[in-house]
């Protein structure tokens, strides 16, 4: 066995390379002694004095999303979305790459590094953020963006963006956004129960039974029917959601939820 270097720059690497500061040993985790090749080279060129270790930590990032380990690429998907504020286009670029991956962990893993970055972005910047996964041309972009909208801020941004993404040409992105109205039924349950009762009469049959297994999640209401929302107020949610990628101002009422 070679012998085992640990100087304070090698085990900043490390440190690095597990997680990005935040990730968390598994069954399919970071091995020191021989685990995962793309972890054991970076840790191999530190030791031979080989690997800047100022590297910052998008470019560690990128090196560890091509790691053959899925616990250590979901982890630097959810990782990535801190990086709002500090490397916004390459952060989201990262996270694109990482929602198309193979595992469905890491796929779900870059959906939930989307929450993080959108929670940490500003009015302006989280509304042309939003805009962007919104219309990707992408469909799994799409998914990942809907299923981030179940950890966001269940505001009218939100409830704006599930409302489109329920009208997508595409069966897995209205599923995907139906999963995240279910997740946000109990915090605001009008606008979610009126989304999901849209999806009573969708042509897909899985939408269909979602929609109804997010509706027995809700609290009963004998008024459910009646919050079916009107075309004039459909019109000034669009307006609403225009205003906002203009960058006007509008104050929001609901109280954000904390991400785990």
């Amino acid at each position: 066995m070679r012998a085992r270097i640990r100087s304070k720059a090698i085990q900043g690497v490390i440190a690095a390379a597990l997680a990005c500061l935040s990730y968390q040993p598994d069954a399919d985790a970071f091995d020191p002694d021989g685990g995962d090749p793309l972890v054991q080279a970076l840790v191999d060129e530190a030791e031979n004095g080989d690997l800047d270790v100022d590297l910052n930590r998008l470019s560690m990032m990128r090196r560890l999303s091509m790691s053959t380990s899925r616990a250590l690429r979901a982890c630097v998907a959810e990782a990535a979305g801190t990086l709002a504020t500090l490397e916004p286009t390459g952060a989201q670029a990262l996270l694109r790459q990482l929602a198309h991956d193979p595992a469905s962990r890491v796929r779900l893993a870059a959906a939930r590094g989307l929450a993080r970055f959108i929670a940490r972005a500003g009015t302006r910047q989280r509304a042309t953020v939003e805009s962007g996964w919104l219309h990707a041309p992408d469909e799994d972009e799409r998914v990942a963006f809907a299923l981030a909208l179940g950890h966001a801020a269940p505001d009218f941004l939100t409830d704006l963006a599930l409302h489109e993404l329920g009208r997508d040409h595409r069966p897995r992105v209205r599923r995907a956004a139906l999963a995240s109205v279910r997740a946000l039924l109990p915090l605001q349950p009008e606008p979610y129960v009126r989304l999901a009762v849209a999806h009573l009469a969708d042509p897909d049959r899985r939408t269909r039974k979602l929609a109804r297994a997010a509706l027995r999640s809700a609290e009963p209401r004998p008024e459910i029917a009646a919050l079916r929302a009107s075309p004039a107020e459909l019109r000034e949610s669009r307006h609403r959601f225009r205003r906002a990628l203009r960058g006007e101002p509008r104050p929001v009422s609901h109280t954000s939820r904390s991400l785990v």
